[in-house]
């Protein structure tokens, strides 16, 4: 994977220094930049910060003694139309326009364009679907391979690059400046096809299990929810089997995409698969999904179709993520305990500890988090659920019901943007939202105050 930058970040780090600590420096006809490396050779403190907002041509010369870093720098940058934040032993650099101490969004949008060409021959390839994954924003390149994304809102992207005859690309995007973005993408063509394979020490499966293993795969992919059951995979023709008896473990894949109609909320989904596993109960699969509108037939089945991925969005793992973030977990419903135990079956006994979102959530540098936590947190989210599957993983007792969901970090800790995505996989769920499959997902930009067909 090539991760792709906006702008061009500089890191300067030696040692590590404490922000209540004071220093003296003393220099003379400096630039910013030598200025902050002088900074940090004498505090440890590293900064980052993109290039182009720097002034250019200004020089400083300064003699402080027994300042804090907040108190140099509130100093050093009058003027300079910049402002800083500190996190730890990290200063972050930006321009005040700039929305990095707090999580409003800005009201504008962004495009992202570029072009694609094949890597060798670097020739333009046309009809490459280029999208931005679990979102439902995208574009085909043209005959010449230009590709123009518009009303791209503020936030952190997956762009994803896909054409059959071509191995995938994916970069990284983080929108923080204004104006348009320009992202290229140099495609491998694909020499090997799914029939030339060979698939050693796996037992493929043969034409007639297929459907029963075809119906395996729907019921875990999809999910047995309202809407899983709701969703219609197009051509299933594209999937493999393989089964592992002695493990009781079914794989799956794919070289091409899927394509799936969500009936119950209007989407056509493509997905992309990375890989799919269900060993005996547990099921994991990761990927990426691009969502299309579908156009309603009539205005009643709009209606229905806003009003089910409202529904939808009320309590699932993105609306908690966002609010975790965003800092609105009281306000959004949700409550969040840890339970300090090692397995899911001693969660059943353990009452755990009330938490707020300071106890497993860090803020850091560049508008992002830090989710940490210990064993399990559970999270519970007041509304009343899916009846379909309201009696195993809900608390009835009282007057309200409540939705309850586990989470239990799989390498330590996970990193989050500040629209709630996740950089990368690495939360295992369980409860309400482990029943929660790629039928009742919504594109990760969704907003309910603002979706329409």
């Amino acid at each position: 994977m090539r991760h792709f930058l906006l702008g061009c970040f500089l890191f300067f780090s030696i040692g590590v220094s404490g922000q209540s600590e004071k220093f003296s420096i003393q220099f003379e006809n400096l630039t910013l930049e030598e200025v902050l490396e002088l900074v940090t050779a004498s505090t440890g403190n590293f900064f980052s910060y993109s290039s182009d907002i720097l002034p250019q041509g200004n020089r400083f010369t300064m003699n402080e003694e027994d300042k804090t870093i907040d108190d140099f720098l509130n100093k050093l940058l009058i003027g300079t139309g910049l402002k800083h934040q500190v996190f730890e032993n990290q200063i972050v650099l930006t321009i005040r326009e700039v929305l990095v101490d707090n999580l409003e969004r800005p009201s504008n949008f962004y495009t992202i364009s570029g072009r694609v060409i094949d890597d060798l021959s670097k020739e333009p390839i046309p009809t490459v679907n280029v999208f931005l994954s679990g979102t439902n924003l995208g574009g085909v390149t043209d005959l010449d391979g230009y590709y123009s994304i518009g009303r791209v809102p503020f936030g952190y992207y997956e762009i994803i690059f896909s054409h059959l005859t071509y191995y995938m690309d994916t970069q990284d995007a983080e929108l923080l400046m204004n104006g348009t973005v320009t992202v290229n993408s140099e495609l491998a063509f694909k020499s090997i096809l799914l029939d030339s394979i060979e698939i050693v020490s796996r037992r493929l499966i043969g034409p007639t299990e297929r459907r029963r293993y075809l119906r395996v795969f729907s019921n875990e992919f999809l999910g047995q929810s309202t809407s899983g059951q709701k969703c219609r995979i197009e051509n299933p023709e594209v999937l493999d089997f393989i089964f592992d008896p002695k493990l009781d473990k079914l794989e799956v894949f794919s070289l091409e995409p899927l394509k799936i109609v969500n009936e119950n909320l209007g989407y056509e989904v493509t997905y992309f698969f990375d890989r799919f596993q269900k060993i005996g109960a547990s099921t994991n699969f990761y990927g990426r999904a691009r969502f299309q509108n579908i156009k309603p037939e009539t205005k009643r089945q709009e209606k229905r179709w806003l009003r089910n991925r409202r529904s939808i969005y009320k309590g699932s793992f993105l609306h908690f993520r966002r609010a975790l973030v965003l800092d609105e977990l009281k306000k959004e419903n949700f409550k969040i305990r840890l339970i300090p135990v090692s397995s899911l079956d001693e969660v059943k006994i353990s009452k755990g500890v009330n938490v707020d979102r300071d106890a497993v959530l860090t803020e850091m540098p560049a508008q992002e988090f830090l989710l940490n936590f210990d064993d399990f947190l559970m999270v519970t989210y007041r509304n009343k659920p899916d009846e379909s599957y309201y009696e195993q993983f809900f608390d009835v007792s009282g007057a309200t019901p409540k939705q309850r969901s586990l989470l239990r970090l799989a390498k330590g800790n996970v990193i989050l943007k500040n629209n709630g995505r996740m950089e990368l996989p690495g939360i295992s769920t369980f409860g309400y939202w482990y029943w929660e499959r790629l039928g009742d997902l919504l594109p990760e930009n969704y907003d309910p105050e603002s979706d329409k067909l």
